[in-house]
This record gives C-alpha cells, sequence and structure tokens, in this order.
C-alpha cells in the first residue's frame, strides 16, 4: 500500500489576479510555478496547515474560507486538498528558502507560466476556465 503524503494549496484572489508562486532553487520542483502550499504536520488540520505555508512562504496572513478541490497524483501518493483563503493582512515577501518569485497574476497568464505544475493547470480548469 502507498502512503500518501498530505498537503494543502492556497488559492488568494485580488482583484480577479491569484497568487502564484516559483518555487526557489535547491527545493523539490525548483523553478516550477504553483499556488502557494505545502505538507501537513503531524496533527496539523488542514486550515491550520493553510495558514502556516502561506505566512512561512509569502508573508502574508490568511483565513481559509472553504475547501474547492482535492487532487491526488496519478500514483496515489500526494493528494492535495485546494482551499479558498482570504487575505487578512501581512506584506507579499517571498520567503528565499522556499519562493523565488511570489506574483498576483490573473488566470490567463498563469496558463503561460514555463514549468507550471500540472495540478495547478487542472485547477485552473475547473474553476477559472478560459
Amino acid at each position: 500500500m502507498v502512503e500518501v503524503v498530505q498537503g494543502v494549496v492556497a488559492v488568494l484572489q485580488r482583484d480577479g489576479a491569484l497568487l502564484v508562486i516559483q518555487r526557489a532553487a535547491g527545493i523539490p520542483l525548483g523553478g516550477a510555478w504553483c499556488f502557494p502550499g505545502g505538507g501537513l504536520l503531524p496533527d496539523e488540520s488542514e486550515v491550520e496547515a493553510v495558514i502556516r505555508e502561506v505566512r512561512e512562504e509569502v508573508g502574508l496572513l490568511v483565513r481559509p474560507t472553504q475547501r474547492l478541490w482535492v487532487w491526488e497524483r496519478p500514483d496515489g501518493g500526494l493528494r492535495l486538498h485546494w482551499w479558498g483563503a482570504e487575505l487578512e493582512g501581512g506584506v507579499l515577501t517571498a520567503n528565499p528558502a522556499e519562493v523565488q518569485t511570489a506574483a498576483w497574476l490573473n488566470p490567463a497568464d498563469i496558463r503561460l507560466l514555463p514549468g507550471l505544475l500540472p495540478g495547478n493547470l487542472e485547477f485552473l480548469d475547473r474553476y477559472h476556465p478560459g
């Protein structure tokens, strides 16, 4: 049986734009573009993980509002819980240990990013068609 790693993804919207990050070099999938997120810690809820991951990666304070979607890697080894979240404060500041670049982009521009992770494109197809 495959051990399933659980993670969260935060979807933040501002004036029609979505927050995306380019992962830092030297971490898994470095250079790839994706929405902010990461793995759940032991005994951590999805909501707690969304709050922590966004704060760690880009310095923002958020309030998760609802689970939007669950994506599972085809081999079953990774399950990501996608959460909508509202911005509550902070200053957008990329943590260089995890994030090379952070940007607010419209869905059409996100689709054009080189190295956009496939699950992120699937999310855009489902929730932001066009």
